[in-house]
């Protein structure tokens, strides 16, 4: 399982550790909403491999979501305000 450190982008301090329970063999890509307070995770999968992604609240570091099972290297983003976000994969 991976963990994620979060830090004052700033200043580099903090160092919150944030568990993100997911395996994946080929690492994440990451998507920062616009206020900082949320970020979706979400695994790059090779060829058949099907990988599901978790969306997490950093003040908390609490799991608040799950994202949909994508096959292939996927990706995510956060609309400008923060109120959706898009994820997709190869293959439908």
């Amino acid at each position: 399982s991976m963990t994620l450190r979060v830090v004052d982008g700033r200043t580099g301090r903090g160092g919150r550790r944030v568990p993100l329970d997911l395996s994946p063999a080929a690492g994440l890509l990451l998507a920062l909403s616009p206020d900082g307070r949320r970020l979706a995770a979400v695994p790059r999968g090779t060829g058949a491999k099907v990988w599901a992604g978790l969306l997490v609240d950093l003040r908390t570091g609490r799991r608040t979501a799950g994202l949909p099972r994508l096959e292939g290297d996927g990706g995510a983003a956060f609309s400008p305000d923060g109120r959706a976000l898009a994820a997709a994969g190869l293959g439908g």
